[in-house]
């Protein structure tokens, strides 16, 4: 009987609801409060994360390696070596090119104005 309301399906059972009651919407169902309240979680979470009100928590567990063992021990010799640099505890080399060459502001004659 899935027309039948609800005061007519089971008059045996210890529930005593108003047929009144019934009608106008009074009873409501745990389980239909809860669905309701769930997806109203879920909508307005929803809106937040894609309006950007929200952010979307993640924790990263590993992170595949890409590179070899000799490249990973490269990457940190240069590392150390450039905070060696930045740091001050080793001086930058420097090659000089064209020892004898001239500034470019020194080579013109002064004006006589």
């Amino acid at each position: 009987m899935p027309d039948a309301p609800l005061f007519e399906f089971n008059p045996l059972s210890s529930y005593d609801f108003e047929e009144l009651l019934l009608r106008k919407g009074t009873y409501y169902p745990k389980a239909h409060g809860d669905l309701e309240a769930e997806q109203y979680f879920i909508r307005t979470g929803l809106i937040k994360l894609l309006l950007g009100q929200s952010v979307l928590k993640m924790d990263v567990m590993s992170l595949p390696q890409t590179a070899s063992d000799e490249e990973l021990i490269e990457q940190k010799r240069l590392r150390d070596a450039t905070l060696d640099y930045l740091q001050g505890k080793k001086p930058i080399p420097v090659t000089v090119v064209g020892k004898n060459r001239k500034r470019r502001n020194q080579d013109r004659k002064p004006s006589t104005h």
